[in-house]
Formats: structure tokens, sequence, C-alpha cells
């Protein structure tokens, strides 16, 4: 099971195209290789060289096998990712440049275990300038302690509460961002 997540600059238009452009890049290259850096290496790659130098996007591209819960994953950019495990969280930075800012970039690709019912959230860097209920910015640690508290256990649960804590189901709080969020999760071993 894969998955990418992404979020391309600049706004607007020229958000849409290059966001289409970095999808269809990292579908043609999954097609053939199996290493999460090295697709985000050619994604970037085919960016840079079909761009006049002002596009560039974040990226996550993650592939899991659930059987196994080996989750192989690679980020660029402005990508928050952490793994919630129960009582206990373990946040996945990045510190590479986005797609499509460099020529010949490459992106390393990281290999972690999920056990039953733990799961690895995704969010694009938007989600950061949302302000939850307390008037606290949604950094990784705020994300993790809020998402703990609440106790919710399912992708579908943990993806409806960090809408709620970011209240990207009703109008925002005063900024004009948005975010896309998503959550690969191992099944329980019920």
């Amino acid at each position: 099971m894969g998955i990418s997540v992404g979020d391309a600059q600049p706004h607007g238009i020229e958000a849409a195209l290059v966001g289409q452009s970095v999808r269809s890049a990292i579908r043609a290259h999954a097609a053939h290789e199996t290493d999460p850096g090295r697709i985000l290496s050619y994604a970037s790659r085919d960016l840079w060289s079909g761009s006049a130098g002002d596009q560039y996007s974040a990226a996550l591209y993650a592939v899991m096998a659930p059987d196994s819960g080996t989750v192989r994953l690679a980020m660029a950019g402005n990508i928050v990712a952490l793994v919630l495990r129960g009582d206990d969280w373990e946040p996945l930075a990045t510190g590479q440049i986005p797609l499509g800012v460099q020529g010949e970039e490459t992106y390393s690709t990281r290999e972690l275990t999920l056990q039953p019912g733990q799961a690895l959230v995704i969010a694009t860097g938007g989600i950061r300038t949302e302000i939850d209920s307390r008037g606290r910015s949604l950094d990784e640690q705020t994300l993790a302690d809020a998402l703990r508290a609440q106790g919710v256990t399912t992708a579908t649960g943990l993806v409806g509460a960090i809408g709620e804590l970011a209240g990207l189901d009703s109008a925002f709080t005063g900024n004009d961002s948005w975010a896309t969020v998503a959550v690969m999760q191992r099944p329980s071993a019920d």
C-alpha cells in the first residue's frame, strides 16, 4: 500500500499544475522503482528540469506492508509526519529541501515498523499555521499530545480529530491556509 502527500508552491493555478506534475512523476517512477528516496529524487529532477526554477513542492512518499507493518518513506520540504504508538509518539522530521529546488538533490529513505494499531500521521505544512481551541499552533508536539489525550484509535477517527483541532471542518481561525491530512495505520490484531 502506498501514499503520496504533497504541498506545491506557489499557490493558485500554478500550484495545481506543479502538484499534478509531481503526482504524475511519482506515479511514473513508482511503477519502476521501489525505493521512496529515489522516487522523490527522480520527481525532483523532473520538476527542476521542466520549470523555470520557481516551482517546488513539499512531498512525502510512503509504502507500507500491512502484514509486517514495515513502512519505507521519504520526505522533502515542509511535511508534518509522526508515528503514534499508544502513549508515545515519534516525530519524523526532515531537513531536506523541497522537490524542484535543485536538479541533483537526493532524498533518503527511512524504514520503520508499525505495530498493530499504531499509525503514521501525515499533514502538509499548512497544519502548523492552524491554531487549536486553546490558542496553540499545531506543531508536532501539540498535535501528538492532543491526539493521545483524545484516545482516538482508528485512522478515520485520527483524521477527524485533526480536522477538529485545526478547524478544518469549520471556519478557520483567522488565517487563510489549509492542510491535507492522511493516516496510514497497521490493522489491529483483533
